[in-house]
């Protein structure tokens, strides 16, 4: 990977961080080689993992596999170049969310 691609996923991660920021979420960027845990996670915040892919072709299955499985939710937050921008999870992370909306009465 070249130093441009790095600076446009690093300028990504500095993205979804400061955007789930602004709604008011603590958010912290994951430099992996500052913590030898951090395997695939490139942003935390309230008991999501979330790892941020941000090129013209993204292999989103390849992305979420690398992350490591915890008790937390895990998301890729794909932004394909001048194109969409998705958050990714699991199916039964999906549900999860959608049963807590559930009895929190938010639906």
């Amino acid at each position: 990977m070249g130093k441009a691609q790095r600076t446009k996923g690093h300028s990504w991660e500095r993205a979804v961080v400061n955007e789930l920021k602004d709604i008011g979420y603590k958010a912290t960027r994951i430099l992996e080689y500052q913590t030898e845990n951090a395997k695939g996670t490139d942003v935390k915040c309230n008991g999501f993992n979330v790892q941020c892919k941000k090129a013209k072709n993204i292999n989103v299955r390849e992305a979420y596999r690398e992350m490591q499985e915890t008790d937390q939710i895990n998301v890729v937050a794909a932004n394909w170049d001048r194109d969409l921008t998705l958050a990714i999870l699991d199916w039964s992370d999906f549900k999860t969310i959608m049963e807590w909306l559930k009895e929190k009465r938010i639906h």
